[in-house]
């Protein structure tokens, strides 16, 4: 019979045990031992299989007659129930104890526990990220799918030997091929920054009525290493398939299509609902959705200008409230204007009509340069499955595209790619690749160690020298 190897841990950076396996049994039996059962008189009886079906069906709360079914199926070896608690195992082996009752052990012989592994989540944290396992302790999702090769481990077996209806015939002899423990995988991750990110994230969504949700990423700049990364609506990791926590948000979200389908008294309709909830809320939205990033790209814009020598801190301008573009009249958020201002007072105001200015400066070609140079164009290639790539201009840019590419509109990005982006315009100018793995190591010790990786070199330290105090005046200024 088979004995699965444990799965590896999943760590934060600091340690924390985020994903871990633990031993649990597996009731099997013998079916052909069950169903060759001879009472008193020394005639085959079916007093075994009627037993065990009553008995197990109370313990495991299983349907007495699909218990039945399995243990009189035409075979040697048939599992029961998968995982069972440490209550239902010794329930049990109350029924095998012959010192108990000697007569329910006789009959329960052909009943047997196989060690299995269940997979554990101690924080019900990151859990688009981090993932979840299958029935077969399967990566399927996030942390665990990317890297379920190491985590997985080496199952094992035990051998004994039997007769040709199943039945063992040398209790002495069995050879032991022993599991062995998959590697475990150290995060970036901060279980205490994600708590946090999480919680304001949650608040954000129900406060403002977001119907798709939110993501939130917190990386360090100078590594591309991700201390946090959350979408919302999630899931319980120990309770995948479950849909309370999506519903808990549901509630507060009105008009939800997946929600309208789900109350249907139609059943088709009701499972496509649910399908889609769980689709939903296990998306990884950092990673896997694109928006149109709107003034966040300003960030990028300003940045650039900067670089190609367009405009210094001092350079003015004049916002009437909209800027006539080709044959486009294109206006400010603030609809009157925010009159005279230098280039840093337009930035602290995000003035859409200082940023269009920017980018015609730059001009198309150059704009589209810089687009590709800081990651726009490609998938970051962080360790995790499901990113998605961008949608952007593949003709040349007309001026009105540069226009509204300027403060972030016309295209569409991830946040990964946004984030990977803005922390190349302080850091120094390097746009860096963004990780979420430390480390994987084993008993051994490290077996692969992810190191800080520069992917481009964006801009000059002295331009991002300035974009840091920009930037820090915009948030600190009245």
């Amino acid at each position: 019979s088979a004995v699965t190897a444990n799965r590896g841990t999943i760590y934060d950076r600091n340690g924390k045990v985020l994903a871990e396996s633990a031993s649990v049994n597996t009731v099997v039996c013998n079916p052909k031992k069950i169903t060759s059962y001879k009472d008193s008189e020394g005639n085959v009886s079916d007093i075994a299989a009627n037993t065990i079906s009553d008995k197990l069906s109370e313990i495991l709360g299983m349907d007495r007659d699909e218990i039945y079914k399995l243990v009189t199926k035409d075979r040697s070896y048939q599992v029961i129930k998968k995982r069972i608690t440490v209550e239902q195992t010794d329930e049990i082996k109350k029924l095998k104890d012959s010192s108990v009752d000697k007569k329910m052990a006789e009959l329960f012989s052909g009943v047997y526990f196989e060690l299995d592994s269940k997979r554990f989540y101690s924080y019900s944290i990151a859990s688009q990220l981090i993932g979840f396992t299958g029935y077969d302790n399967n990566g399927l999702s996030g942390v665990e799918k990317t890297f379920d090769g190491p985590l997985s481990g080496k199952n094992g077996s035990i051998l004994s030997l039997a007769s040709a209806a199943g039945v063992d015939i040398d209790l002495e002899y069995e050879e032991a091929n022993p599991a062995g423990k998959g590697a475990d995988v150290v995060l970036t991750a901060d279980e205490t920054i994600q708590h946090l990110l999480e919680k304001h994230l949650e608040n954000a969504v129900i406060e403002q009525q977001l119907k798709e949700g939110a993501a939130g990423i917190v990386m360090n700049p100078k590594t591309g290493e991700i201390y946090a990364m959350a979408s919302k609506p999630d899931y319980d990791l120990n309770d995948p398939y479950s849909i309370d926590t999506f519903l808990k948000y549901a509630i507060d979200i009105k008009d939800n299509e997946e929600l309208n389908g789900y109350d249907s008294d139609d059943a088709d309709i009701k499972n496509k609902a649910i399908a889609a909830i769980r689709n939903k809320m296990w998306r990884n939205k950092a990673i896997s959705d694109t928006y149109e990033p709107g003034s966040t790209f300003k960030i990028i814009t300003a940045a650039v200008a900067l670089e190609e020598n367009v405009v210094n801190l001092d350079s003015q301008f004049y916002c009437s409230g909209y800027k006539q573009v080709a044959d486009r009249t294109i206006r400010c958020h603030k609809r009157t204007g925010h009159g005279a201002e230098t280039f840093v007072q337009g930035v602290e105001n995000s003035c859409n009509p200082v940023f269009m200015e920017l980018g015609l400066r730059v001009g198309g070609e150059k704009f589209m340069e810089y687009f590709k140079a800081f990651g726009f164009t490609e998938k970051t290639g962080i360790e995790l499955i499901g990113e998605s790539g961008s949608i952007y201009y593949k003709h040349k840019l007309s001026e009105t595209d540069v226009a509204t590419s300027s403060f972030g509109q016309g295209f569409s990005i991830t946040p990964i790619q946004l984030i990977t982006a803005v922390s190349a315009v302080i850091n120094g100018g390097d746009l860096m690749k963004p990780h979420i793995v430390k480390e994987i190591r084993n008993d051994n010790g490290i077996l692969k160690s992810y190191q800080p990786e520069i992917v481009n070199k964006v801009i000059s330290k002295e331009t991002s020298d300035m974009m840091k105090q920009i930037l820090e005046g915009v948030v600190s200024s009245p």
